[in-house]
């Protein structure tokens, strides 16, 4: 540009260097980006950005005399004020670091706390590092069919809860190798132990942040052709996982030996506040940003006071098990938590009216119509409606013999389902209902599958109390 105005086609000697005038543009050795670089337009004197790609003039040019070499840059380390001539000495100091090695800031992109800086919260003082490379090898993330207690943060923060919560399952991978959080646990990187397997979103965050389509071109140096695990499940098959591809992408991959991917453990740096992140904790807090494992749930169908916010088939209320709730949701069916013991059904061979109710709501009626015949039993003991009526049982003493119906439906939602009723499933899994079939058999409900059957009223079968809400 000097040349321009001293020896240009507007110095004082009109063109005196010279310059050609129907190609006026001419380089400079100045960068302006990554593609373009500075260029003087001797015609006009405008100065511009031109692609690196074209071409133009050029006008080699030295300097004469006494000059003082040294750095002029005022942003290097060793900037000299006095120098007038570059001379390619410059030092400068790495990324959120000052000339003395001491961190200034912390940025994105920066090595530091043992890897490379990719998440920074709006205090600045806190933040997550990924390791530099992946851990050696490819690993599965274990647990196949097995839902993991927690493991379900997906939100940055979560990841190293999700971690612990995978290990302390002692989930299995299907080729006898550790699990990826347990690889992520047991890693020892530039002196730190602390490193754990990603979140969905803090893998997310990384990717986004140092991954192969940012502006710091996969500084983290993350493989494009393959799959990184995170922490967070999905259920009992399936977890997140990610491809730093140009085009990011996470998907839902089984747990199952079929699948095999990278490592990339993190870290957290700073202070972080500790606590429940999960909103429907009883104890969440807003202000933690780093999950515990301090979340305490209400049980099914309680608030945190312990109230009943709506009975719930599962939930233990009314003295039992809830089993059977109706379309209002304020009345059902609790079973009590415990077998009785084994009863005859008795009144074997005898006639009488009543006791042939089968659809949910006569249960009561079947035991009181079983009591008022006065039936005895081939062995001499009580009935297994009497036992159930005799029943005193977490301060309730309105316990009776439930229906076909209502021993189906039992066994259907807290028998089949995980057995969470405590029902015997193996030697003589049969059930007594107070529906009679005719004088010598009533209908029971055999437990290891569910088939409703007929026994024999002088059988000895388990009995199993209910009650009504």
């Amino acid at each position: 540009y000097e040349m321009y105005n001293t020896i240009g086609n507007v110095g004082q000697e009109g063109n005196a260097g010279g310059f050609i005038e129907d190609v006026w543009v001419t380089w400079s050795s100045s960068e302006y980006d990554n593609n373009r670089a500075w260029d003087v337009n001797f015609d006009n004197g405008a100065t511009n950005g031109g692609s690196k790609t074209y071409t133009y003039r050029v006008r080699v040019i030295r300097s004469f005399g006494n000059w003082t070499m040294g750095c002029m840059d005022s942003l290097a380390c060793n900037y000299n004020p006095e120098a007038n001539m570059g001379d390619g000495s410059c030092e400068y100091t790495e990324l959120g670091y000052d000339c003395e090695g001491n961190i200034v800031e912390y940025v994105v992109g920066m090595e530091a706390e043992g890897g490379i800086v990719f998440y920074v919260d709006e205090t600045g003082e806190r933040g997550l590092v990924a390791a530099m490379e992946d851990l050696e090898g490819y690993y599965q993330w274990g647990c196949y069919q097995q839902e993991v207690n927690g493991a379900d943060g997906i939100a940055i923060g979560t990841g190293y809860q999700n971690t612990m919560d995978i290990v302390s399952q002692e989930c299995l991978s299907e080729n006898g190798s550790v699990t990826a959080a347990q690889a992520a646990l047991n890693a020892e990187i530039k002196g730190f132990s602390d490193w754990y397997l990603p979140s969905k979103e803090e893998n997310v965050e990384l990717f986004y942040s140092i991954g192969n389509i940012t502006s710091l071109l996969n500084s983290a140096g993350l493989e494009n052709d393959f799959w990184y695990w995170s922490s967070s499940e999905v259920n009992s098959e399936s977890v997140w996982n990610f491809s730093d591809s140009f085009y990011l992408l996470y998907t839902q991959s089984p747990k199952n030996g079929t699948v095999n991917c990278k490592v990339r453990p993190i870290r957290t740096f700073g202070y972080w506040t500790m606590g429940c992140m999960d909103s429907l904790a009883c104890n969440f807090n807003p202000t933690a940003n780093m999950s515990d494992e301090s979340c305490e749930f209400p049980e099914q169908g309680y608030d945190c006071e312990g109230n009943i916010t709506e009975y719930a088939v599962g939930m233990e209320a009314e003295g039992g098990i809830v089993f059977y709730v109706d379309e209002t949701g304020q009345h059902g069916l609790v079973a009590a938590l415990e077998d009785l013991g084994q009863f005859e059904w008795g009144c074997d061979g005898a006639e009488f009216s009543g006791a042939d109710g089968q659809a949910i709501g006569t249960g009561y009626q079947n035991t009181i119509d079983i009591l008022n015949q006065g039936c005895s039993t081939y062995n001499g003991g009580i009935t297994a409606a009497q036992a159930a009526l005799d029943a005193e049982i977490n301060g309730y003493s309105d316990w009776y013999l439930p229906s076909r119906d209502e021993l189906y439906e039992m066994y259907n939602t807290i028998g089949s389902q995980g057995n969470t009723g405590g029902f015997e499933t193996s030697t003589y899994p049969n059930y007594w209902s107070s529906s009679e079939y005719s004088n010598y058999s009533a209908w029971g409900v055999y437990f290891g599958n569910g088939d409703p059957d007929v026994y024999n009223k002088d059988m000895s079968i388990r009995v199993r109390a209910i009650r009504s809400f």
